[in-house]
């Protein structure tokens, strides 16, 4: 079903890749030496926007899954994954790749912007690079400070994107744990107009329910920032409730678009609840 693919996998949930790790052991921090495969999986239903922009919102599955070997570790992020590469417990680093899902016109209820038609899928590469600190202001806690980027090789867009991230992940108690990240999203100009642009010809093609709409050609810089909350309560050593709550600030490059000023919405909000499973 499109509804899965959409926001299973959608740019909205970037920042939300947070999740997985933040399920994770301790085990990067002790090297290779005597590690064990470990990792967790977890599944949810969510309410999210129509598109990134819309104000309009319905229910979908989300999820995500981590594997980690010692310093090593693989992460679904959404609609992407991420392998870290690095040896260095405090430093990360390594390939990322995306497949970007852009809009379906069947499951847009804004008639205005359903009339433009479908808006092509992309695929992106790319890489990321970070550090992470631990036992700030408890022995279990650990910040991390990363940026990511994505180029389209997929011949859709022909632009970038980016991001930049800061999560803190806290043990409240041994059942109970909380993660806190905020990031931003900069996009090129390509990318921009992909996501956000509207031209004369597709206007004119979409006829009467499209007549509100203006043309728009967006600009490269920061598009949205946003901040998220991950909680964590364990029922059992293997089996957790996991909720997930986010707030996404959409900002000039894209407020201005008809497709949000007019049909969306400068807000973006995400929540889910669901099970999570380590082993």
């Amino acid at each position: 079903m499109r509804e899965y693919d959409k926001f299973g996998l959608l740019t909205i949930m970037i920042g939300l890749g947070a999740a997985s790790p933040a399920l994770a052991e301790d085990g990067e921090r002790a090297g290779t030496e005597g590690a064990q495969l470990h990792g967790s999986v977890y599944a949810m239903a969510a309410a999210a926007p129509d598109y990134v922009g819309s104000d309009d919102y319905r229910a979908v599955p989300f999820g995500g899954a981590y594997l980690q070997y010692g310093n090593f570790y693989f992460v679904t992020e959404g609609s992407g994954a991420s392998l870290n590469v690095s040896p260095i417990a405090q430093v990360i680093a390594g390939p990322s790749v995306n497949y970007r899902f852009g809009r379906q016109a069947e499951d847009i209820d804004s008639t205005a912007v359903a009339a433009l038609g479908d808006l092509d899928d992309a695929f992106e590469a790319g890489g990321f690079l970070g550090v992470r600190l631990s036992g700030l202001l408890s022995p279990r806690d650990r910040l991390q400070v990363s940026g990511k980027v994505l180029f389209d090789v997929s011949d859709t867009h022909d632009g970038h994107v980016g991001e930049i991230a800061v999560q803190y992940d806290l043990p409240v108690s041994r059942s109970f744990s909380v993660t806190a990240q905020v990031d931003g999203s900069w996009a090129s100009e390509e990318f921009i107009d992909y996501q956000f642009g509207v031209d004369a010809f597709s206007i004119a093609e979409a006829g009467a329910p499209a007549a509100g709409l203006s043309e728009y050609h967006g600009k490269a810089g920061f598009y949205e920032v946003r901040s998220s909350l991950i909680g964590r309560y364990l029922v059992t050593d293997h089996v957790a409730v996991m909720a997930i709550g986010s707030y996404g600030h959409l900002l000039e490059n894209a407020v201005d678009s008809p497709l949000v000023e007019i049909e969306g919405s400068q807000s973006q909000v995400f929540g889910g609840l669901g099970l999570a499973y380590m082993f």
